[in-house]
């Protein structure tokens, strides 16, 4: 597959996994999910699909509100059968490929890189969140 045809694909199929995520993918057990790229093999034969999932977590504690992240991602990964069940009905493929979920960081780590660059040391940016909410 020439690298202009992979590049398309991989958009063609990174926008039909997030329409069907959207429209079809029901389970309550997903949070919040962010669709960042896809990456298909030399061969085509497999599609990574790169997830963004918003949350903290140490020690499987969430620690930001909403959905467990390590739960969500092990529950999309549920349904990698199904998506790829449905992208061979989307796409003119002789070979439909594996869907594979990878969690991407790559949005919290820049987060922290802005945060750092920011100058205010963490320490410093919680004992001022800490103070506001006592004074209200």
């Amino acid at each position: 597959m020439k690298e202009i045809q992979r590049k398309r694909m991989e958009k063609q199929i990174l926008r039909y996994v997030a329409e069907l995520y959207f429209r079809e993918i029901k389970n309550t057990n997903i949070g919040f999910v962010t669709f960042t790229r896809c990456e298909l093999s030399p061969d085509a034969r497999l599609a990574r699909i790169y997830v963004s999932i918003p949350g903290e977590e140490i020690s499987g504690v969430e620690l930001s509100g909403g959905k467990n992240k390590r739960k969500s991602f092990e529950a999309l990964q549920h349904t990698a059968k199904f998506i790829k069940g449905r992208l061979g009905r989307l796409l003119a493929l002789k070979h439909v490929p594996e869907v594979e979920f990878v969690l991407d960081d790559s949005l919290e780590k820049a987060a922290r890189i802005d945060e750092l660059l920011s100058g205010t040391p963490p320490d410093l940016l919680q004992e001022k969140e800490s103070q506001d909410r006592s004074a209200e």
